[in-house]
């Protein structure tokens, strides 16, 4: 039987990354659908999202602080600003977006969660691969235990990742959300004459591209159109091998541009690969759901990139019936996170 579910409120008042802001302002809504909600962003991200025209209502709230500090005061800020909402009644806090700097805030967490267990959840976006070459991981495990800290795994994947470790109590499961998902691409299942190839995110700084490219220049017997952010226009200019006159470069700086960039293309590389394991990509997931396919050196996202590629062919008719499911999937993954006893 569902349990009364208390409110949540949902912290990311770090993170400058425009993919997490995405991931934040979908997965409030998500909780939304079930439970009573807030939502807290730094002012930089609720401008980004302001730039496609959304209107950000009562429960997000912004913070203008915390993005003019440096780093490290930035990190001690947020730690008195969460330590706040723990100590608040009924408030499960999720905290987003800090990537490594997580484990520092739950140490320092620590004490404090010795008398207000299960108060806080961390949802796991890209920092466990590297949480796995910590020195002192088994001093964070036993927190974890002591605690009553979770993650929040965005994949099944990842969550069978972090049983090898952790106490399936420790570990939640709420599939990572879609980012405006759209209902009509028709046109994305029809044959087209040139193969829109894009890449965006993290993995387009510096060396990674090299990756990125060789992927694209792999795929043989079709005409090809590789697109890359503006901000890899300048270190591409400096290697002289490379002809940037054949790369179209497309601006990614708001989420209006980010949007429009998934609804005109038609496959998404990403060159990571043994990380693939214990991450799950929001960038991936949002380009499937805007009729996109997805193209790595190993299988990514087992349970939407299986489904959809083999080898280099792309089978664009599979795409309905498998945004339907995971749909279906991630939704019932949010509720039960929403009204399991914590």
């Amino acid at each position: 039987m569902l349990n009364r579910p208390q409110k949540f409120v949902i912290v990311d008042i770090i993170s400058l990354n425009f993919e997490h802001a995405n991931f934040n302002y979908a997965f409030y809504l998500s909780l939304a659908k079930y439970t009573d909600v807030n939502l807290y962003l730094s002012s930089s991200s609720a401008d980004y999202l302001r730039k496609s025209g959304l209107i950000l209502d009562k429960n997000i709230h912004i913070d203008k602080i915390v993005v003019y500090l440096p780093l490290f005061v930035r990190v001690i800020y947020s730690y008195f600003f969460c330590l706040r909402l723990v100590f608040s009644s009924r408030i499960k806090l999720i905290i987003s977006g800090y990537e490594l700097r997580s484990f520092l805030f739950l140490t320092l967490f620590f004490p404090i969660l010795m008398f207000k267990r299960n108060r806080v959840d961390l949802i796991s976006h890209n920092h466990f691969e590297k949480f796995l070459n910590l020195k002192y991981k088994f001093l964070v495990f036993w927190i974890f235990r002591i605690a009553g800290l979770r993650f929040i795994a965005l994949s099944i994947s990842v969550k069978k990742g972090m049983l090898l470790y952790f106490k399936s109590k420790n570990v939640a499961i709420v599939l990572h959300p879609i980012v405006d998902k759209i209902s009509n691409i028709d046109l994305k299942l029809k044959t087209r004459e040139t193969i829109d190839f894009f890449s965006i995110g993290r993995h387009t700084r510096k060396e990674q591209i090299l990756k990125i490219l060789n992927l694209f220049n792999s795929i043989q017997g079709t005409l090809k159109r590789l697109n890359l952010p503006i901000s890899t226009k300048k270190y591409l200019e400096s290697i002289e091998e490379i002809d940037v006159k054949s790369v179209n470069f497309f601006h990614s700086e708001d989420r209006k541009q980010y949007l429009k960039i998934l609804e005109s293309m038609d496959i998404l590389i990403l060159p990571y690969s043994e990380s693939l394991q214990y991450r799950a990509s929001g960038v991936a997931l949002d380009s499937v759901f805007y009729g996109n396919l997805i193209l790595c050196e190993q299988p990514y996202y087992n349970e939407l990139h299986d489904s959809f590629t083999s080898t280099n062919n792309f089978d664009f008719t599979k795409i309905l019936s498998i945004q339907y499911e995971y749909e279906m999937k991630m939704n019932n993954s949010v509720e039960k996170y929403c009204f399991d006893q914590i």
